[in-house]
Parts: C-alpha cells; structure tokens; sequence
C-alpha cells in the first residue's frame, strides 16, 4: 500500500513502538502521539518468548536485545507451604534450537529504551505530551493500553476487573543469592495466589511478583504497598518465600483488568493491537507478546493490501483466533495455578508425572509462531 501521510500510532509503549517500527521495515511513514511528557519507565519485569523475539530479530534488535536480557534455562514450579520442587520445565540450548531463539526475561524499561532508541534511529517522530485530535478521521492505530482511549472509535467496550491484583518488586539479585543460585524463572503455587521471580538486568536484580485474589478496586492504577500487605495473603507459605517478600517494602500495587479479545478490533479508519485490543491476565506471560505480534502482523497487512480498511480487516481475520486462544489459555491457568486442597493435589501430581521436557512442548503452539514476510 501506498501512504502518502504518515499512519498514526496512538501510545509510546511497546506495542506502538514495535509497530511503527515493523511499518518503517516494510518503507511505511508513522509517527507517535503519546499524552505522556515522556517515555514510560514503570513496570518491572517481561517475558520474552521466542515467538516475540523472532519478530524483534527481524528488525535488527536481536543482538542488542540479548545482551541487555537474560536467557533463562528453566522454569521451576515449587508448592507454598513446603516450597518443595515439582517440576521442572528446561529452557536452555535444546529449548532454543528447537525454536531457533531464547527465552528471554528483561525488565521492562530496558525493552522500551531499545524500541525508543531504534525510533530514533530511523528517524519515527514520536509527540510526547499529545493527544489524538477527537476530528480526526484518517487512520489510527490504537496502542494505548488497558484504558484506550482509541477504543471508543470502534466500540464502548470496558476494560474488567479479573478479580486479580499484582504486588510488584525488585531487588538486587545479591540480596537473594542465598535463596536461589539458579536465578532462573521460578513458580510457586499457593491457595488463591502464586509467586513468581525471575532475573533481570543481566542478573543484576530479581523481578518479583505476587499475584493474588481480590475484590474490586477503586483505583485502577498502580499504588504503593508494603511487604506486610503481601504477606497478609500468604499467611501458610514457606519461610524462603516470605524472607524473599522482606527483602524490600518497596512493592506496587497492580489490580489486574482484561478487555475480551472477542470484541471487535477494527473498522475501516481505526485499528487496535495490543492491550488497547485485548488486554490479558499474565499467566502464560503473553501480553507483551501477543503486542509483538501483532505489530509485525498488522504491518504486513498494511504494506500487502491495498488501502488501510482492507488491511485493518486483514489484521483482524488473521490475529483474532489466535489471541483468543491464547487469552482463554492465561484465565485458565489462573485458575489452576490458585487451586487449593484435593485439586491441586491432584494438580501438582500431574504436573510431576507429565514430566518438565512434556511441559516446555505444551506451548509450542504458542512458541513456534512466525511473523509474517
């Protein structure tokens, strides 16, 4: 397709970036509103899986990117209340041949400033502290998160409390070296809550997170919390947990909230990728990547159709199942990663039984994903 101005991105984040930089490889003008006066640097930690890092590499970010991430060799799933082992699910080199990348883990901030930086590099003009002009009636990309504003182009659907909430923090990994040599991804299931913590900053600092049951919020941002308030919800977990929980009183507070991915997504001057389109809860440690994804894809219909509606309407045909999937997939495992009693007895023996190397393959369909060309 032909532009003759500059597409419009709404949103600076991961998603926006990633798009406006898959459309500059494909020879397509954008630039980036985003009301912010700057880049965002809050959040923590992301998962990178190989399906993401193909698309990354694909931009020429692939060598840049490892050296700022860490390359995790497992994922160990552990129980609450005993902090006994499971199982473990390896990520190393045979993982990595196998989908021809890494799994990769970095902090957030460090995944941006990458993107940013490729921006300007390519010379994508990015509008801080700016608005989508609510006459506008050329094409836009939606890439503005949770609480889109874009959204209301296409639809008033509202983003919904998941009845999750997310305390999280980071330490030096030094302070946690006791408590885990590996530093890889490590999983512990408890009763209405799950503990997760991974490396980042090349080892530098540990990426915890708590994710808990609650009722609904008021605030649907981020606040200050203390190490007391997540501990208040892990009243019979094992003492390595909470000693990890106190290194730090320096915790947020995240309540969870999901946009159905059934929801339309297009129409023929406004298009949504990312969050804005389909916000998920982060138990398969997607939602950063499903916004990869579908900015290479979305791209790609844009550079291959002939006019933007036709694109958008691409898009939406060729993203919609399989983000749906993959949303349906992260509920359900919130459910089983928060079971109690018999059920996740029953839970954790199945898990042992199945055996780490059959847990890796359970996600292929997930991991062996390619952008399009």
């Amino acid at each position: 397709m032909t532009n003759s101005a500059p597409l419009t991105i709404v949103g600076a984040g991961i998603a926006g970036l990633t798009t406006a930089l898959c459309l500059h490889r494909h020879g397509i003008a954008s630039k980036i509103i985003e009301k912010r006066p700057s880049l965002a640097d809050e959040g923590a930690g992301i998962q990178i899986t190989p399906n993401a890092f193909h698309v990354l590499a694909g931009l020429g970010l692939g060598d840049v990117f490892k050296q700022r991430a860490h390359a995790t060799q497992a994922v160990t799933l552990r129980v609450s209340t005993t902090h006994r082992e499971i199982v473990q699910m390896p990520l190393g080199d045979p993982f990595a041949k196998r989908h021809d990348a890494p799994y990769l883990v970095v902090h957030r901030a460090d995944l941006m400033a990458i993107l940013h930086q490729a921006c300007e590099d390519a010379g994508i003009p990015i509008h801080f502290g700016e608005t989508l002009d609510e006459q506008n009636d050329t094409p836009v990309i939606g890439a503005d998160g949770v609480w889109s504003t874009t959204r209301q182009r296409i639809d008033n659907v509202e983003a919904k409390f998941s009845n999750r909430i997310a305390f999280r923090a980071i330490i030096d990994a030094a302070s946690g070296e006791a408590f885990d040599k590996t530093h890889d991804v490590t999983v512990t299931f408890g009763s209405k809550a799950h503990f997760i913590y991974y490396p980042i900053k090349g080892g530098r600092q540990l990426n915890m997170v708590c994710i808990v049951q609650g009722e609904q919020v008021e605030n649907r941002w981020s606040a200050p919390a203390t190490s007391a308030e997540v501990l208040a919800h892990l009243p019979n977990w094992s003492q390595p947990i909470k000693t990890l929980i106190k290194r730090t009183d320096n915790w947020q507070r995240w309540p969870l909230f999901t946009v159905a991915p059934e929801s339309p997504w297009t129409n023929d001057t406004t298009a949504l990728i990312g969050d804005a389109a389909h916000a998920m809860v982060p138990f398969v440690a997607q939602g950063g990547a499903m916004a990869i994804e579908d900015a290479a894809v979305l791209a790609h219909a844009i550079a291959t159709q002939p006019n933007t509606s036709l694109a958008f309407k691409a898009y939406e045909t060729a993203r919609k199942e399989r983000v749906t999937k993959v949303w349906h997939e992260a509920m359900a495992n919130g459910k089983r990663y928060h079971m109690s009693g018999l059920p996740a007895l029953a839970r954790n023996m199945a898990l042992k039984t199945m055996g780490g190397e059959r847990m890796a393959q359970r996600y292929n369909w997930i991991y062996d994903w390619r952008p399009p060309v």
